[in-house]
């Protein structure tokens, strides 16, 4: 479950940062007024945009975490236990004959 898990999140993070630029630049342009085509007010942050924000910023350094490093430990961990099972397989097959 680890190996597939930190896989999938490696795999989905360009998509999952694409995704949190969209929603920040969609906090900004929800408290911004435009008049033909440039910037007459913004209105101050209140307290669920900053909520909002923060809440984008955590998740872009818990995606930026995901490296093929992270994803290699993993994966090493999971290997050994795949050759730990299959030789435990094979000495059970062994003294059953």
């Amino acid at each position: 479950m680890n190996y597939g898990f930190r896989r999938n999140t490696w795999a989905l993070k360009p998509i999952a940062l694409l995704v949190d630029l969209a929603l920040v630049a969609l906090v900004i342009a929800m408290h911004t007024t435009f008049e033909s085509g440039t910037v007459t007010k913004t209105i101050d942050m209140n307290g669920p945009a900053l909520v909002a924000l923060a809440a984008i910023a955590v998740h872009i350094v818990l995606a930026s975490a995901a490296t093929t490093r992270w994803v290699q430990t993993a994966a090493n961990a999971y290997a050994k236990q795949l050759l730990a099972a299959c030789d435990t397989l094979a000495s059970k097959s062994n003294s059953a004959t």
